[in-house]
């Protein structure tokens, strides 16, 4: 029962682990500064940022060079970050910034994850 026991935690273990290795991950910049923003009628509610260092291991999806990132202004959680990006947008304020792996707001710029004033 013990060895029966072990074996099956050890298949688990693989299985997640191999689960885990087969996750892609966000791109992300850990420092930078945002050198443009895009809103207006054209757009909708979507606003898009630039960022000066190019993020790392972006989505095959995202294929835009212009944007790094886009999200949705209109959320609460879209008028938070809105705020936030035009603060660090005006203050030339250094930020952590990511994305979520995939392109859902724009076909081809991944959408904004996160964003954090250093």
């Amino acid at each position: 029962m013990l060895i029966k026991s072990i074996k099956n935690s050890k298949i688990a273990g693989i299985f997640g682990l191999s689960i885990l290795c087969s996750t892609s991950f966000a791109s992300g910049v850990g420092t930078t500064t945002i050198t443009k923003v895009l809103a207006g009628p054209n757009f909708g509610n979507k606003v898009f940022v630039e960022v000066a260092t190019r993020p790392v291991s972006v989505p095959d999806c995202q294929t835009n060079s212009g944007w790094s990132y886009v999200f949705d202004a209109t959320t609460e959680a879209g008028k938070a970050t809105l705020s936030i990006v035009l603060l660090a947008y005006a203050s030339k304020t250094t930020v952590d910034i990511g994305g979520t792996d995939a392109c859902s707001l724009y076909t081809n710029v991944e959408s904004l994850g996160h964003i954090y004033v250093k």
